[in-house]
């Protein structure tokens, strides 16, 4: 038997832990794509990107502060 309060500190850290990190090929990707981008603009967007997931890593703060509000359906057994 599960109880609630367990699922929804699980979804608590989850959505903490997704809002803190990118899983590694995606940061990857992310890091080669701004060290390539040929136009100005872009570039500074992703650079900006990128010293936003180092921020998050040092200072556990969410990647974007836009993160809006998380709604989780979640369907318990009996």
């Amino acid at each position: 038997e599960i109880s609630a309060a367990s699922v929804t500190d699980c979804v608590r850290r989850l959505c903490m832990k997704a809002n803190r990190f990118l899983p590694p090929d995606a940061e990857a990707a992310l890091r080669r794509a701004s060290a390539s981008e040929p136009w100005p603009v872009a570039a500074g967007i992703l650079d900006e990107l990128c010293r936003n997931l180092d921020a998050a890593r040092e200072t556990g703060l969410p990647i974007c502060q836009d993160t809006g509000l998380v709604t989780v359906f979640a369907e318990l057994g009996e």
